[in-house]
Parts: structure tokens; C-alpha cells; sequence
């Protein structure tokens, strides 16, 4: 465990220094080491405002009373995607199971609208619930919407998530999701954040957010994107990466879509359950037991509804389920919605 006492004192003032300094000054100090760069601050030889001046010390002495994990960009552990940014993070604050973050550990982005629709709920909640049940993790912003759903979902299936945060992680935003990041840390899961502990919420802040979520993934799944979206902000910065993107298919002419489709446009895969995201991955193929249970007994046409009542089992699991017998070729779908075995 790298924590605060591990932290060199030299990064961690700096550290300390960057959050306050704001992108333009901090970048003056990009070819420094932490010694030279703590130097030339002490020597008035970067110029900046009094007050901003005030603010680094008060950073300085308050560093003192974080008690957070803390990964540096110099430690060996960071993970790579985070190196291959432009831009990448000199500190990380971590909450939570810090093992989350090595690559051995399959890691997935699943993103989307603050204002979903159902069907992008729904698929969402079933994508998250199969990733995790595979012992994938998912990652997302923590935001209202699409990303808590998927938070939510992960946990409930007994995996494991990563929510990256657009503001300290002592000062969770939204405020609605904040008993939701309480129960991720309890659930042995992890919160990640550049910023200052308490640090409030800006837009920027979020924009900026976006890269470190595509960096910490090994695919990304589009669940609902409009073009001018943060969502499109993630995606780019992940084919910058040569992250691979899907996209679940939805309506054609509806414009809360219009980003998703137009990746679909471009050539991403189509993402339906979490079968194909396991596929896009090269893992091999999961078939569950109980799927072929309910399967194999499709001599006679069953709606959906029969088969939830019959197996006691959820109702997405089930549209998921069917939709993969389907396309291995195990089952059909009749012209009145119901389903039976290709050989009955």
C-alpha cells in the first residue's frame, strides 16, 4: 500500500502545489524535478499573484491532514494508460481497493447520458450486471444517471467498480451519489480523483475527469450519447489511446442518441449484452448453466414473461439470456414474440 507516508515529502508538497497552481502555472513547472520545482517556487522565480501565492501555502500545511491513498505519476504502479495521456495526472487520491487498478484485473468504461432513457437504463444495469458476474470491473464517473445505474448494478451483482470523480474525494458531487460512493468503498471497490481532497465541483473539472476514465479502461461501452456530450469527450480521448469503443444500437431517430449513432456510423461494434463486450475483449465465450437450462426446454413456444415465472429469474437477465441463445443460433423468435428451440 503506497500511502501518505510513502509519498515522498518532495512530490507530496508539490502535489499540494499543482492543485492550486491551476493548468497554466503547473505546466512551467512540467520539466522541474519536485526539488527544482519546489526551488524556483521558493526563489519567487515563477510569478503569480499574492493571493494564489497564499493559497499554495495554505496546500502546503494542509497536506498535512489528508489521509487518503495516493498514487504518484512517478510510481511504478500507476497504471500505463494514465502514462500514454498527454496530460497525465501528477497525483492520484484513492479511496478504497487500490488492487483494482492493475491490469491484471479486466477494467471497463460504461457511460452516458444524466438524463437516460429506460432502455438505456436498463441496458446499462444488464451490461454492468454481466461484466461483473465475470469478474470484470466497471468504471464510470459517478454521475446521476447512466454511471450510477452502472455503479449500482456492478455492486449489486457482487462485482467490483471504479468511480472517477470531477471533484475531491472528500467533497463527492453529485451530493445525491454520495451515500453510493460510501457504499463503493465498502464494497471493495475504489473512488479516484486528481483533485484536492475537498475540492469543489467545476465543469472543467469533469471534462478533464473524462481522460483518466478512458486511461483506466480497457474498453468503453456507449450507452447514450449526444454528439456535444461528455461522453463524446471519453470516446475520443479513448481512440486516442487505441481504446476500442461499443455502442449499444438504439432508435435512429432520436436525437438524445445522435453521438451513439454516429459512432455506430464510423464502425464501433455493437454492444447488446455483456456477452459481446466478454467477445470484444477476446475472453471466451460464457454460456451459462441456467441459460441452457431454460433454453433446452423451449419445445414449445414461451413468452418472456413465462419463462421469468418459471425459473424465478430476473426479467433483463432473461432478455439478455434470449438474446444470446438467439444469436448462437439455439432458439428462434416467432412471429408473436415468443421464443422455442431451433428443433422443436
Amino acid at each position: 500500500m503506497n500511502d501518505v507516508a510513502e509519498v515522498t515529502n518532495l512530490e507530496w508538497q508539490l502535489l499540494a502545489v499543482e492543485w492550486q497552481l491551476g493548468t497554466s502555472l503547473s505546466q512551467r513547472l512540467a520539466g522541474f524535478t519536485p526539488a527544482e520545482a519546489l526551488d524556483q517556487l521558493a526563489r519567487g522565480a515563477v510569478r503569480m499573484r499574492a493571493a494564489t501565492r497564499e493559497k499554495v501555502g495554505e496546500a502546503l500545511a494542509g497536506m498535512q491532514q489528508v489521509r487518503s491513498d495516493v498514487i504518484m505519476r512517478s510510481d511504478p504502479g500507476l497504471p500505463e494508460g494514465l502514462r500514454q495521456l498527454a496530460d497525465p495526472p501528477f497525483g492520484l487520491m484513492l479511496r478504497g481497493n487500490r488492487a483494482l487498478l492493475e491490469r491484471s484485473v479486466p477494467r471497463v468504461a460504461i457511460i452516458g447520458s444524466r438524463r437516460p432513457r429506460e432502455s438505456a437504463s436498463i441496458a446499462a444495469e444488464a451490461i454492468a450486471r454481466g461484466l461483473a458476474r465475470r469478474g470484470i470491473t466497471v468504471v464510470s464517473g459517478l454521475a446521476i444517471g447512466i454511471d450510477g445505474r452502472a455503479h449500482e448494478a456492478a455492486l449489486d451483482a457482487g462485482g467490483t467498480t471504479i468511480a472517477v470523480l470531477g471533484s475531491g474525494i472528500d467533497n463527492v458531487h453529485p451530493r445525491s451519489n454520495r451515500r453510493l460512493a460510501d457504499r463503493i468503498v465498502r464494497r471493495d471497490s475504489l473512488l479516484v480523483s486528481e483533485y484536492a481532497p475537498t475540492a469543489g465541483a467545476h465543469p472543467w473539472m469533469f471534462r478533464a475527469r473524462n481522460r483518466l476514465l478512458a486511461a483506466l479502461s480497457d474498453y468503453v461501452v456507449v450507452v447514450q450519447a449526444r454528439r456535444a456530450s461528455g461522453s463524446m469527450i471519453t470516446v475520443r480521448c479513448a481512440q486516442d489511446l487505441g481504446i476500442d469503443v461499443g455502442v449499444v444500437p438504439s432508435a435512429i431517430d432520436d436525437p438524445a442518441f445522435d453521438g451513439s449513432i454516429e459512432l455506430l456510423r464510423e464502425g464501433a461494434r455493437a454492444i447488446v449484452d455483456a456477452e459481446s463486450v466478454a467477445r470484444a475483449l477476446g475472453l471466451e465465450a460464457e454460456t451459462s448453466s441456467q441459460l441452457h437450462q431454460f433454453g433446452s426446454t423451449l419445445d414449445v413456444p414461451r413468452s418472456i414473461t413465462e419463462i421469468v415465472a418459471t425459473f424465478d429469474l430476473e426479467y433483463d437477465d432473461v432478455v439478455c439470456d434470449l438474446l444470446d441463445l438467439e444469436l448462437e443460433g439455439l432458439i428462434v423468435r416467432t412471429p408473436d414474440g415468443r421464443y422455442r428451440n431451433v428443433q422443436a
